[in-house]
């Protein structure tokens, strides 16, 4: 497993992404702002599970240079 932290909706507060295992979905946590994040997987379109394989990595790329960290 493996997960990428980055900002993906630009509001100044770090999501997370984290990889599956096995027949797990991937799973985008929303960062609510009040310590706490809400699983927004299915609604991004991300929780797709395509093929038992596991993932080990993921990355983000902030390629309109927004600083993201």
């Amino acid at each position: 497993m493996g997960i990428a932290a980055g900002d993906y909706e630009n509001n100044g507060l770090i999501d997370f992404f984290v990889t599956d295992f096995g027949d797990d979905y991937k799973v985008l946590y929303h960062n609510d702002g009040d310590a706490s994040f809400t699983d927004v997987s299915y609604k991004a379109g991300v929780a797709a599970n395509n093929d038992s394989f596991c993932r080990l990595g993921r990355w983000v790329l902030d390629i309109r240079q927004r600083r993201m960290a």
